[in-house]
């Protein structure tokens, strides 16, 4: 399940690094009906950043969304991680 693999890719983040990832899903260059208010960020943890991202993107947008994110953070290793788990799975929806 895409959830479940956007989930394990977060738990891979460190602290710093994950606190930065939700920065980056409040980005001005995101078209403002895509952005997450950081009032519902601000406390998330990982599973709820997962549910937040899945309620406002699609599937796929969150995966992608997710990548970028990580290749911003130079963890691209997470981002073919996220990849291969979700093909694996043949997991868009």
């Amino acid at each position: 399940m895409t959830k479940e693999a956007l989930l394990a890719t977060l738990d891979e983040l460190k602290e710093p690094e994950f606190r930065r990832f939700k920065f980056f899903l409040r980005d001005d260059r995101i078209p403002k009906e895509l952005v997450i208010p950081k009032n519902k960020l601000q406390d998330a943890g990982r599973c709820d950043t997962v549910d937040l991202m899945i309620e406002v993107y699609t599937t796929t947008e969150a995966v992608e969304m997710a990548q970028e994110i990580l290749s911003k953070l130079q963890r691209n290793d997470l981002a073919q991680k996220l990849e291969h788990r979700v093909n694996e799975n043949n997991d868009y929806d």
